[in-house]
């Protein structure tokens, strides 16, 4: 590749090439950022894109990845004369391909790094291409001096045409950084671990935190770890490294690789060292291994068939008891490979608890049989609202006189938008225009 883009590598030996490539006495976030120039000098043009996106597939999928979101920089390989959209056009054609051979699915998130001003022009490109599998948008790249609010316009762009957003935080700015990036609408930290400066730890333990680390823990914020790129940009030994202390006290904690080729490491590498320096069981790793399918930014449909067909099997196979998980909801989603179960407890009016496993096949509720039934007909006052069906499959409604005041809470593709049309739709059946008037605010623009 590096022949053909007329790209003069530092060593030609490929053995010595992967030696000089892993950055592990880097120490330094920039100085590890340097040897990406070679990288991205062999990746100009499009077959070598299709190439590079193809193989990642290729290789993680030889480590047991069912899915994978993979970030890169559109506006680095332009040098050759690509656009930007043809530059995500060929990664996207060579994920697919991988895809074909191996049976891995992704997504892509496109980055702008911190430094540059690209971040408008990439976020709605990454808008554009949304069909192409892209499905969110992150700030990478240099952190110190260079906040997120900077890129606030960008961010607010991907938000505002439905994208998914992460921005690259608390791997060498502090819990300034991660405060920084939750204030502009982030949904997951990358890397994130200096989340353990906002904590006060004594011996081996997290015993008091922070605001910054509290709200990271309390609104559940998925932290994109990468111990390998930490132990080799922060020069911390593996067993010193926080992510055990984070995963034991509750935080929303993933593993990840970050840069495969300059830290020289594999998705196996990072469970490992997880596994053998910070002592996560198998337990553990169903764990994060969850938690990160929980976080991931593709549908929830995705999300259940890749649990219930590929991950839940593996780890059952290998005797995981997901007691320590969070307790006995899980441990039936993975014994069942089933997913989500809900347990009511207790199931109302009865002294019972009910376990409410879903159906194989979904079932769609028409909401012209909810309009027609007799809850709904019988509903009294000007307000009445079809909402859904019960755990027991009755047909559940509700005026709205008797809560004014409503907080629809779930988490993403649980139904909280579905809802609120239903809402709408239950009073629009019943006023005419002139009757009836809606002042709908959507600070996102999302749904209305």
């Amino acid at each position: 590749m590096a022949e053909r883009a007329g790209h003069r590598l530092p060593v030609q030996s490929p053995d010595l090439l992967g030696d000089w490539f892993h950055q592990s006495g880097a120490h330094s976030l920039e100085r590890y950022l340097q040897a990406f120039s070679h990288t991205v000098g062999v990746m100009q043009e499009a077959q070598a894109l299709k190439r590079v996106a193809r193989e990642a597939v290729e290789d993680l999928s030889s480590h047991s990845v069912a899915y994978a979101e993979l970030r890169f920089a559109p506006h680095l390989h332009t040098n050759g004369g690509m656009t930007p959209q043809q530059v995500v056009e060929a990664v996207a054609d060579g994920l697919s391909d991988g895809s074909a051979r191996t049976g891995m699915a992704w997504s892509l998130i496109l980055c702008s790094l911190r430094h540059t001003s690209t971040s408008l022009e990439t976020a709605r490109l990454a808008a554009r291409t949304s069909s192409l599998g892209v499905v969110g948008f992150d700030l990478a790249g240099p952190e110190a001096g260079y906040p997120a609010v900077e890129h606030l316009p960008a961010i607010e762009a991907a938000l505002n045409a439905g994208l998914r957003v992460t921005l690259h935080a608390g791997e060498a700015a502090g819990v300034a950084s991660i405060r920084d990036a939750l204030s502009c609408g982030a949904e997951r930290i990358g890397h994130g671990v200096e989340v353990i400066e906002d904590c006060q730890v004594a011996d081996g333990g997290i015993e008091e935190m922070g605001p910054v680390a509290t709200e990271v823990l309390e609104r559940e914020v998925p932290l994109e770890v990468c111990i390998k790129s930490n132990l080799d940009t922060k020069g911390w030994t593996p067993e010193r490294h926080p992510v055990g202390m984070l995963h034991r006290s509750g935080f929303t904690v993933t593993l990840n690789t970050d840069n495969r080729l300059m830290s020289s490491t594999t998705p196996t590498d990072e469970f490992l060292l997880a596994a053998v320096h910070q002592g996560f069981g198998m337990d553990d790793l169903a764990r994060v291994t969850r938690q990160a399918l929980e976080a991931a930014f593709c549908d929830e449909r995705q999300k259940a068939d890749l649990w219930e067909r590929r991950i839940a099997p593996a780890y059952r196979t290998e005797g995981v008891r997901l007691s320590r998980i969070t307790g006995l909801q899980q441990n039936l989603e993975l014994a069942l490979a089933a997913h989500p179960i809900r347990i009511e407890a207790p199931i109302p009016g009865q002294s019972r608890i009910g376990i409410e496993v879903p159906n194989s096949a979904r079932a769609t509720i028409g909401l012209q049989t909810l309009l027609e039934s007799k809850e709904f007909t019988r509903i009294k006052g000007a307000l009445g609202l079809v909402i859904g069906k019960t755990i027991n499959g009755s047909i559940f409604s509700k005026s709205l006189e008797t809560m004014p005041h409503v907080l629809v809470a779930g988490t993403t593709g649980s139904g909280k938008s579905v809802l609120i049309h239903n809402f709408m739709l239950s009073l629009l059946f019943n006023y005419s225009p002139r009757q009836l008037r809606f002042i709908p605010i959507d600070p996102k623009r999302v749904e209305l």
